[in-house]
């Protein structure tokens, strides 16, 4: 069977991720014309002190779409990739890479995507020349997503007045770079915001935006949320909230021999609404989005072991984020139109540790499914099968009537073993 040039090329656009397969599959002459488009359609380019074995120098790019310029059309992502030193003293190398590559980024005709990226190590500023010719890409209505990464100055005011863009994710340290007046800067009206390890915390105002359909944040970001609600309350329709890599320290069971003692949080003292998480604030949520249609909450388990010296394992201690999960689906009145919890247990190979999680917490949904019309219960430990952890989660909820009636009517509904769309491996 012989497949079109068409149904070639929409096969092997699934493979833009997996480079090493695209570039195996294009040493064939006749697969090569077919293929390129997708080789070229994500592009990071480097700049740094030394050669690294990377997809492109700065040079070396150049020089390719100056013998090739078809190559330009291609590109649909392009990556900024910023390599530093611990110390600056070779700073004016990198400075002097991205001056000369101004040029060749204007030539660019079809951007979707683009990603400046810098390592965290310490601070970067964009040069002059080259925060110009971004500010004239960026205006292309073929763009609409932007991504900063790192540490590095934040030039918000390039995209005040870009219309075409409409998602942006921020992961790092930022610091807002703009020395400029900004009174006449167009307020952001985004379709989504992801917020991923922001060290620094920014607000609305400072980000320029002003309507807001949907926000994704980890627990390190949700500080912002309080700033953000403000401005974007009425039109905010999804919400997903990471505890992934949460900071504050969560409900923590010790195991001691047939019992277990509770470090409980006290939702007095430690509530998603009223802003206090242990040490870390969540920030008060004063505007709650009246018009949320879908909220998603990620939270991990994780059992610790210890070992005796004939290396017998027993559970030592479960660190659970499930009461935060609790407090947040209770906190958010009116609540959302639908609801997805994704609980990723980390069982370290010990499958008997999944008996000792404690899933009362998740009695909440009881309360939730009463106004909550579609609520998905994702769990999984990614070396059980299916059926035991569904039989586990079942028995622990057994005594919780109002969840149970709720699961058999199908309000909520428990996959076992299977993530939440969007789960990304930590």
């Amino acid at each position: 069977m012989r497949f079109s040039a068409e149904v070639l090329d929409h096969i092997f656009s699934f493979l833009v991720s997996h480079q090493p397969t695209l570039f195996a599959c294009s040493k064939d002459p006749v697969l090569f014309p077919i293929i390129e488009r997708q080789i070229y359609y994500h592009t990071t380019v480097h700049f740094s002190t030394a050669w690294r074995d990377c997809n492109f120098e700065q040079d070396r790019l150049t020089k390719l779409v100056s013998e090739n310029p078809r190559i330009l059309n291609y590109v649909r992502i392009l990556e900024i990739h910023v390599v530093l030193e611990h110390t600056g003293e070779n700073d004016h190398i990198i400075v002097e890479q991205l001056e000369e590559f101004a040029e060749t980024l204007l030539l660019f005709p079809s951007l979707e995507c683009i990603i400046l990226s810098t390592p965290k190590i310490r601070f970067w500023e964009w040069p002059d020349n080259f925060r110009a010719a971004l500010e004239d890409r960026l205006k292309l209505p073929t763009v609409k997503e932007v991504h900063f990464v790192g540490n590095q100055g934040l030039p918000f005011s390039l995209i005040g007045n870009c219309k075409n863009i409409e998602n942006i994710l921020l992961e790092g340290v930022f610091e807002p770079s703009d020395e400029e007046e900004e009174e006449d800067l167009t307020p952001l009206q985004l379709k989504s915001l992801t917020l991923s390890d922001i060290s620094h915390s920014l607000d609305a105002e400072q980000l320029h935006i002003k309507k807001l359909k949907s926000l994704k944040c980890s627990e390190s970001s949700v500080e912002m949320l309080s700033s953000l609600l403000g401005e974007c309350a009425e039109t905010l329709n999804k919400l997903d909230i990471d505890l992934t890599y949460s900071r504050c320290k969560p409900q923590c069971f010790f195991f001691q021999q047939d019992a277990y003692t509770t470090e409980t949080l006290d939702s007095t003292n430690y509530s998603f609404k009223s802003g206090k998480v242990k040490d870390v604030p969540f920030g008060r949520l004063s505007h709650i989005p009246p018009n949320l249609q879908e909220l998603i909450i990620r939270a991990p388990v994780l059992i610790d072991n210890e070992f005796d010296d004939d290396l017998v394992s027993t559970p030592k201690q479960c660190w659970s984020y499930l009461p935060a999960v609790a407090d947040i689906v209770l906190s958010l009145i009116p609540p959302p139109q639908s609801l997805i919890i994704d609980i990723k247990i980390h069982l370290f190979d010990f499958s008997s540790n999944l008996a000792n999680v404690d899933f009362s917490p998740l009695a909440a949904l009881g309360t939730a499914a009463l106004s909550i019309s579609q609520i998905d219960l994702y769990v999984h430990t990614d070396n059980l099968p299916p059926a035991v952890t569904h039989a586990q989660i079942l028995s622990s909820l057994m005594e919780y009537e109002d969840v149970t009636g709720s699961i058999m009517e199908g309000t909520i509904k428990i996959h076992a073993e299977r993530a939440a769309p969007g789960y990304v491996e930590d």
